[in-house]
């Protein structure tokens, strides 16, 4: 398949901005409860990462998190429970790769920084948490030559592990990766997965070792779950991030579920969009 469908098919299945659109956002929270906005937009520079923390009465200015010479977009991001800003992104080169990449904050010192090897150049929608012991995740969506696959990878204090693909091997796309915590604080994969009869949603949980018990899950239950999660008022997003609407967020005070895509939105806030 050309770059060109792969990239409408990209728009069409995973809702969030790895195209040429000019907005994604994401959003994270800071030790007060409140909101932090990351988006990437282009200012006449080429798209670079924009932060933004709830005030009171709505958004404050926005400053530049990431300005690099290549294409930042479809960011996502979290706060582990030491408050430093986990943040991945795709980066596109003007050859058109799009390759993963990461900043931790580290509290007034330098962030750390780099790229997350996926093994391809076609990457998009990723997503990232922190579980119960305080160890980061994340997870996107690869075209892999032949088909569209999810992978996860976690990192252990030194680095990123090793890709490792959710699901079984099959020639049809998976896409749309979220990332949660079960009950018990098992980290869950959740994608869209097209088999005969349409998209269905799959999941798995991690046990130590490996992604096992995949399974279908019923739309309604997983969207039951999201409202008692998720449900709560928002100010209304800045205007820039609104002109595609592709925006993930991370709500405060919410371990098990952090970076929301911009799908789930309809779920999540009652007002705001």
């Amino acid at each position: 398949m050309s770059i060109k469908g792969r990239t409408r098919m990209a728009v069409l299945f995973c809702g969030l901005l790895l195209w040429a659109g000019p907005v994604a956002a994401a959003a994270a929270a800071d030790a007060a409860d409140a909101l932090r906005l990351v988006w990437a937009a282009d200012r006449g520079q080429g798209f670079d990462l924009f932060t933004a923390v709830q005030e009171k009465n709505g958004w404050g200015p926005s400053t530049r998190l990431v300005d690099g010479p290549e294409a930042d977009i479809t960011p996502a991001c979290t706060v582990d429970q030491g408050g430093r800003l986990w943040l991945v992104w795709i980066v596109r080169d003007r050859e058109g790769r799009s390759q993963l990449r990461y900043r931790i904050d580290a509290l007034g010192r330098k962030p750390r920084e780099g790229r997350i090897v996926t093994g391809f150049d076609d990457n998009y929608a990723p997503v990232v948490l922190i579980d119960r012991e305080g160890t980061g995740w994340v997870a996107w969506a690869s075209y892999t030559g032949s088909s569209d696959d999810v992978f996860a990878s976690r990192f252990d204090g030194a680095g990123w592990s090793a890709p490792l693909r959710v699901h079984a091997a099959n020639d049809q796309p998976d896409v749309k990766p979220f990332l949660s915590l079960s009950g018990d604080g098992r980290v869950q994969v959740t994608w869209l997965g097209l088999r005969e009869g349409g998209y269905q949603r799959f999941q798995v949980q991690w046990n130590g070792t490996g992604f096992l018990g995949e399974r279908v899950v019923a739309d309604k239950t997983w969207e039951q779950g999201m409202h008692k999660h998720l449900r709560r008022k928002a100010p209304p997003l800045p205007r820039e991030t609104r002109a595609q609407g592709m925006v993930t967020a991370f709500l405060p005070g919410n371990r098990e579920i952090q970076a929301v895509p911009d799908w789930v939105f309809p779920l999540t806030f009652s007002e705001g969009r």
